[in-house]
């Protein structure tokens, strides 16, 4: 499948052992590699998590570091400020130090990896060869009717990214990256419409997920899957950032109502976040302390132990990019509930988890307690669904499967320029 292409790679966030959208900045290099000759562009801060990755396994490509490293303030919302503006500052220098390096020996193709967000132009495309950008989210909307979960702190939040929405569909920067990319990528279906929207056509706009997991990893999460514990009582999990729009708090309440009528289970959080003593506070009043347990963010062997002794993954993420920790459990055959809409509203269909619709806290809720008490009683329908999870995303979310995909996508792009 290797292609005689070499590619330059624009990853903003790219970082080894990480999480989040620096997993997928690396995911997506590491793959890559083995089928293009590649360099990176990324920022300062990812220099010596790179370089020492270099020194114990050869990276096998150049890496070009824009911009100063950062130290983060311990106050959540100025550190996105200060995100924010490291991302600024990396688009504004990019498209100078791309031309450098495509002028000194130059590429056949133009990737935009990371950010991945809609909401940040590339200026990329006017190097003048194929442009892909993406996978890239950010279109999913937070669900007004669910703003009493959280801090006026997220509230303001949320409010600015609404307002970002509506000033980044008018930016002439952002239209233009879209409408000169060979290829869109949207990793769900609610950003795959704004694209459709600044991009004018449908044509060179497609959906895919960041998302994918080598061999050895899926081998790892996979191994138990037929041999969940059946005793009680039922093993809830979740995982990530402890944020108000994670609807953990939902999730807490459906609990209390499922206690209530009968149904013993225990709820491991795997995550630290902003939330996690509002979280406590609200698990004591729902008489819930004896049954959630708020420990050490998990890693490792333990990590996977939890995941395949867990029999549930219960995070009803009310604004979701793609959901990594939901296809980890997914692949250890936990049953998923989460919120219709997103990544994990893409992920999660058919016969392989529920989806409960965004609507009024309470009634979610109720939904989902009805659901976790249905698959309390029903030890075959759990082990069926779990299966299935596992087998979907086993199937869907190789590395092999993305690089596929995207040795397709770069010689379809490179056509449209021949």
């Amino acid at each position: 499948m290797p292609m005689a292409c070499r590619v330059l790679i624009a990853a903003a966030a790219c970082m080894p052992k990480s999480g989040s959208e620096s997993f997928f900045g690396w995911s997506a290099i590491q793959s890559l590699r083995e089928i293009v000759e590649l360099e990176v562009i990324t920022i300062e801060n990812n220099r010596d998590a790179l370089e020492k990755e270099d020194a114990e396994r050869p990276l096998g490509f150049r890496v070009h570091y824009l911009g100063k490293k950062m130290t983060w303030h311990p106050n959540r919302m100025i550190a996105r400020v200060q995100d924010w503006r490291q991302v600024v500052a990396y688009s504004r220098q990019i498209l100078a130090v791309a031309k450098q390096i495509h002028a000194e020996r130059p590429f056949d193709l133009v990737h935009h990896v990371t950010i991945s967000t809609w909401r940040v132009a590339s200026p990329l495309w006017r190097l003048g060869i194929p442009f892909v950008w993406g996978p890239i989210g950010g279109g999913e909307p937070f669900p007004w009717e669910c703003r009493s979960l959280l801090s006026p702190q997220a509230q303001i939040f949320e409010a600015i990214r609404e307002l970002s929405n509506i000033v980044g569909k008018a930016s002439p920067k952002i239209r233009a990256t879209a409408r000169n990319a060979a290829y869109c990528l949207a990793a769900n279906e609610e950003t795959k419409k704004i694209l459709l929207d600044l991009r004018g056509q449908k044509a060179g706009v497609e959906g895919m997920s960041p998302a994918m997991f080598w061999p050895e990893r899926m081998k790892s999460l996979q191994t138990g899957v037929l041999a969940k514990p059946s005793a009680q009582p039922l093993r809830i999990f979740a995982g990530g950032n402890l944020e108000g729009r994670k609807g953990v708090a939902i999730a807490l309440q459906a609990l209390a109502i499922a206690k209530n009528q009968g149904v013993d289970f225990v709820f491991r959080l795997g995550g630290y976040g902003p939330e996690r003593t509002h979280l406590q506070n609200l698990a004591r009043e729902l008489g819930l302390e004896n049954r959630v347990i708020f420990g050490d963010s998990l890693g490792g062997e333990d990590y996977l132990n939890e995941l395949h002794r867990s029999h549930l993954y219960l995070l009803p993420s009310l604004r979701e990019h793609t959901g990594l920790t939901l296809l980890e459990a997914m692949l250890a055959g936990c049953v998923p509930i989460v919120v219709k809409g997103g990544g994990p509203g893409t992920i999660v269909a058919g016969n392989r988890g529920f989806k409960i619709a965004a609507s009024d806290p309470g009634k979610m809720a109720n939904e989902i307690a009805e659901t976790i008490c249905m698959l309390a009683k029903d030890r075959g329908l759990r082990e069926k669904l779990g299966q299935e999870a596992s087998r979907f995303v086993g199937g869907e979310y190789s590395a092999k499967n993305y690089q596929n995909r995207m040795a397709d996508i770069y010689r379809r792009a490179i056509a449209l320029k021949a």
